[in-house]
């Protein structure tokens, strides 16, 4: 329960933060991006895996912390590692994703600053207990942890990559004013 519960406040702190702030921070960059070669994919792409790095050391001391903590044995940490990584990246792209759809522009008392960061909770919220039922049903009759963490996180990276894919779509024919 423990591997569940700290996929979900980390997979909302990894939306909430990597994607709500700092992904745009004018329109002038965002001419500037429409404009160069690689143009808005390559931008978005770049962003999402420097936040892919950055969330491997997050998900990394809480899994370990809570691995030793708990007694857990190494295979099961590593596995409770993976489930959190996922989650996290999970809610990278749910929270990249929003933000491309309707930037914010660095203006965090902006209303669209407040609809991106209550989108992208409920968003990670439903696609987590989505996962999340069917991954304790498992758990309760197999027995068996890793099973449930690969079933409660299947469906939120595809929410994830949906939404990260349309994000860039609609922030790359997006018209700049």
């Amino acid at each position: 329960m423990s591997c569940f519960s700290i996929g979900m406040m980390l997979g909302i702190f990894g939306g909430i933060v990597f994607g709500g702030i700092g992904l745009l921070d004018s329109q002038d960059q965002l001419w500037i991006l429409k404009g160069a070669p690689g143009g808005i994919l390559k931008f978005i792409a770049a962003r999402v895996l420097s936040y892919m790095i950055l969330a491997s050391f997050i998900a990394f001391l809480p899994s370990i912390f809570t691995g030793f903590l708990l007694q857990f044995t190494i295979s099961t940490t590593v596995l409770m590692f993976v489930y959190v990584y996922t989650i996290i990246v999970s809610g990278i792209f749910i929270g990249v994703g929003i933000t491309a759809c309707n930037p914010s522009y660095d203006d965090t008392s902006s209303s669209a600053f407040t609809v991106n960061t209550i989108a992208t909770i409920l968003i990670t919220m439903i696609s987590l207990i989505a996962g999340f039922i069917p991954g304790v049903l498992t758990a309760i009759t197999q027995d068996s942890i890793a099973s449930a963490l690969t079933i409660s996180a299947i469906p939120v990276p595809i929410v994830g990559l949906v939404i990260l894919i349309v994000g860039t779509i609609k922030l790359n024919v997006s018209e700049v004013v």
